[in-house]
């Protein structure tokens, strides 16, 4: 898949989703009226299944966006929630919107990456949309990713990352066990990707000229071309999304020492 646009990402979502989301969504329903909207919620709600969200239960969203995660677990479950960022725009508004709804003390927003957290003891870890950058950050290998991961998280925890991108779900599930970590289930959304990616560009089409306006006419016209090309390749292409939901053993069932990864530290697809 050609690599999204860059630079105007944060214009792109404000003006396709007033949350400013651009992640896959979870589609239900084909009744008329389900929009993407709904099929992000419902995404929202099988993550939080997925993680077993409660009241007070510590999470920790890593490469939170512009907090739709964060901000729905912590109003919704009344979760205590960690939220990453590596960019500083998007944890000024993840900040400023928990105070507006009065979440401040159930967000604590980072700017950073994974490396700079020195927390864990999580009771959930979640890595949507992200996955696929474990390996392109400059010096990190997915098999560090993926063993940060497994320390973020306690015995018994919960870890669910989102994997689109260069890294083959099989290598990832390889190296998420390899940390330590116990892969429970993996779930295609390669049609759930695609159906979203076709409302984004139906918008796009529809306000072209607004989000021109916001981005410019060259870079418009990239994210058309951008977003029906992937529409396209995860529709009937090659294209693949997965979601992959692990959890960490407890510590009487994990072995004993660090667990093993590849023995040069290097990211193999």
């Amino acid at each position: 898949m050609r690599s999204a646009p860059q630079g105007a990402a944060p214009r792109l979502g404000a003006l396709l989703d007033d949350t400013k989301t651009y992640a896959c969504g979870y589609w239900t329903s084909d009744r008329p009226g389900y929009t993407v909207a709904d099929a992000r919620r419902d995404r929202l709600n099988l993550i939080a299944r997925s993680l077993r969200l409660a009241p007070d239960a510590r999470l920790l969203d890593l490469g939170c966006g512009w907090g739709t995660l964060a901000l729905y677990a912590a109003e919704r479950h009344k979760t205590l929630v960690t939220a990453v960022t590596a960019d500083p725009e998007q944890a000024a508004h993840v900040r400023q919107t928990a105070r507006e709804k009065g979440l401040e003390d159930r967000i604590d927003v980072r700017c950073g990456t994974f490396r700079d957290l020195t927390d864990s003891a999580f009771d959930a870890v979640a890595a949507v949309a992200r996955g696929e950058h474990g390996d392109r950050e400059p010096g990190v290998a997915y098999a560090d990713f993926a063993a940060a991961l497994h320390r973020k998280v306690r015995p018994g925890g919960r870890v669910l990352v989102q994997q689109l991108g260069p890294v083959p779900v099989r290598r990832a599930v390889a190296l998420l066990d390899g940390s330590g970590l116990e892969v429970r289930s993996v779930e295609s959304l390669r049609e759930h990707y695609a159906r979203t990616v076709a409302a984004w560009h139906r918008t796009l089409e529809r306000y072209g000229d607004a989000f021109a306006q916001l981005a410019g006419p060259e870079t418009a016209r990239e994210w058309q071309l951008h977003l029906a090309g992937a529409a396209g390749e995860f529709g009937d292409g090659p294209g693949g999304v997965d979601q992959i939901l692990c959890t960490r053993p407890d510590a009487a069932s994990e072995s004993d020492g660090d667990a093993e990864s590849d023995a040069d530290g290097v990211l193999r697809a």
